[in-house]
């Protein structure tokens, strides 16, 4: 017979594998790390860059957080909305460029860091 605890909550969130949730956490981390380690780089090109990374970077950690701590839908579902938003963001600089000084619409090359 399986004599494992089931969580009372019935939020879904709550009851994913800790070993998923884990990952999750472990994967935002190491993606706020990365932001965290371009934050000069990117204030070097403006302060618009500047504080997007640092804001991302800083969300990213308290996602990672909140996915050990107090695993809820909301958090799962801000998760999604963030990493999203990061990638769409991405793609876009990548395809278009950004209506951000210093090159306005240019776009930036693919590099090492970013795959």
């Amino acid at each position: 017979m399986d004599k494992t605890v089931k969580p009372k909550s019935s939020d879904p969130a709550t009851t994913l594998d800790p070993a998923l949730r884990w990952g999750l956490a472990a994967l935002s981390a190491g993606a706020a790390f990365l932001h965290f380690a371009a934050v000069g780089d990117h204030f070097s090109l403006s302060a618009a860059h500047g504080i997007f990374f640092a804001a991302a970077a800083w969300l990213q950690l308290a996602f990672a957080l909140a996915v050990i701590l107090r695993p809820t839908r909301g958090w799962m579902w801000f998760g999604v909305v963030l990493n999203g938003f990061i990638a769409t963001t991405w793609v876009i600089s990548r395809v278009w460029g950004l209506p951000v000084e210093p090159a306005s619409w240019t776009p930036e090359p693919a590099a090492f860091p970013d795959v």
